[in-house]
Order: structure tokens, then C-alpha cells, then sequence
């Protein structure tokens, strides 16, 4: 029984195949389009890359203008060292003006005050 459904299934999808002759004019109209596709996309390809080539080479040009204004890190680095040895800096003078400061009050409240 088994084998019975199994040739009835393959009867029905004898006629749903494709011949040899639509295989054979299937793979020519293949190779017609892709002659034609690979001739076409080979063109426009070509002319695309150009354009695209061009404006690469003036973004390029841009950007190498702008690289030179720009800082390299081991001036990024000198600049990081500067700002902290001037922070430094200004912080001992800040203590230094506070402890002055408390220092004349602490002289005027001693010396002038009743």
C-alpha cells in the first residue's frame, strides 16, 4: 500500500516538472541577461567609481588641511603637564594669600583690638 501512494504522489508531480527543453531555454535566457547584465553593471561601475574616486580625493585633500591644525598627543601631553604644574602653582598662592590674610586679621584683632 505503501508503495502505491508513493508512485500516485510521484504521478502527480510528473507533470508540474520542467522539461529538457525549458532547461535548455531557461540556462539561454541566462546567458543572454547575464551577458547583458555584466556589460551594463561593467559601464555604470566603472563611471561610478570615477565619481566616487574624485570626491574621495578632495574629502582627502579636507581632511589632511584639517590634520594639520590639529595636536599630536605628545603636545596634548606637554600641554597636560603645563596646566598641572600651573594649577599646582596657583593653588600654593591661593594657601599662601589665605594664610596671609588670617595671619594681618589675627594681627589687627591682637595688636588694635579692645
Amino acid at each position: 500500500m505503501e508503495l502505491l501512494e508513493r508512485v500516485i504522489k510521484i504521478e502527480a508531480t510528473l507533470p508540474s516538472l520542467a522539461s529538457k527543453s525549458d532547461v535548455d531555454m531557461l540556462r539561454s535566457d541566462m546567458a543572454v541577461m547575464r551577458s547583458d547584465m555584466s556589460h551594463m553593471a561593467t559601464k555604470v561601475d566603472v563611471d561610478v567609481i570615477r565619481s566616487e574616486m574624485a570626491v574621495m580625493r578632495s574629502d582627502m585633500g579636507h581632511m589632511r588641511n584639517e590634520m594639520s591644525h590639529m595636536a599630536t598627543k605628545a603636545e596634548l601631553q606637554a600641554l597636560r603637564a603645563d596646566f598641572h604644574r600651573d594649577m599646582n602653582l596657583q593653588t600654593w598662592r591661593l594657601i599662601g594669600v589665605c594664610g596671609a590674610l588670617v595671619a594681618t586679621t589675627y594681627f589687627i584683632a591682637t595688636h588694635f583690638g579692645h
